[in-house]
This record gives C-alpha cells, structure tokens and sequence, in this order.
C-alpha cells in the first residue's frame, strides 16, 4: 500500500512540474504577442469614433445587419415606385381603302370607294391609387380625313379631346 501510494505522489509531482512547465511556456508566448499590442495601445490615444470604426471592421454581422437593412430600405423604395405618375403616350394610323357595298354607297354620297386616312394622338399622365384605382389625365387628338369630308375640310377633320379617365 506504501509503494502504490508513492508511485501515486511521484506521478503527481511529475504532472505538476509538467503543466508549470507548459503553463510558464503559454505565458511567455503570450507576452510575445501582446506586449507589443498594449504598448501600442498606450502610445496612442483612441477615441470613441476610432474604437466603434474598429469594432466595425472586426465585426461581420454588424456589417451583415447593416448591408440587411439597407437592402430592405431600397426595396421599400421600389414597392413604393408603383404609384409614381407615368407618362404614357400612343399613336396610330389607319390607312384603309375599300369598295362600298350598294347600301353604303347610297349613305355615303354614291361614291364607289371609301379611302380614309386617320391619324391620333394620345398623351397622359396614368397615375395607380394605393387602392388599385388607375386614373389618367390625358390628351387625345385625332385627324380625321376621307373622301367623304374631304369637300366640307379640304385638310380633313380634327377632334381633340382631355379628361380624367378611370
């Protein structure tokens, strides 16, 4: 029982001298590494704006919080875009030429061909309510000519109209 009881006191001694060893080894490596650091430190003198800027750049989920919540910024900023006024515009023509039937050409003025040359116009400001509601305030105008007003309006007719539509 005795000399178990010193095998147990040697191994102990062992481990003790051991871990001081590995414990004075950490310390001395550690002095290596932040001895220059808090000198630094203490030579320069750090304000709070520089100690937050620091922390910024040490820390990658601030920036990913921050990068979060301006891209949530810029897409409310583009739900919001919908409802903006837009400018809309539109033209057309019609070039047609075509026979008449024998009840046209007697409402018509007896002429056999129908020939109509017409031009429009149509301009707006088209604006989307928040309740879904599209309104446009817009311009139309319209040149109207065909053989059949062509005596009464040598350069044709015109039509212009503006209103709200919805």
């Amino acid at each position: 029982m005795t000399l178990e009881l010193a095998k147990v006191k040697s191994f102990q001694g062992c481990f003790g001298v051991l871990a001081g060893f590995f414990i004075f080894a950490q310390c001395l490596s550690s002095q290596d590494v932040i001895g220059p650091t808090t000198v630094l430190a203490q030579n320069h003198e750090l304000t709070l704006e520089d100690y937050l800027q620091e922390v910024w750049k040490a820390n990658e989920l601030l920036q990913v919080q921050a990068l979060g919540a301006a891209i949530a910024d810029e897409q409310l900023e583009a739900e919001k875009a919908i409802f903006d006024p837009v400018f809309v515009g539109q033209f057309n023509a019609l070039d047609e030429h075509r026979p008449n039937t024998a009840e046209q050409r007697v409402n018509l003025g007896f002429a056999d061909v129908f020939n109509q040359r017409n031009k429009i116009l149509q301009s707006g400001v088209e604006v989307l309510t928040p309740s879904g509601l599209r309104l446009q305030l817009g311009y139309d105008l319209s040149r109207m000519n065909n053989n059949i007003n062509s005596s009464f309006f040598s350069r044709g007719e015109y039509l212009s109209k503006v209103g709200i539509t919805a």
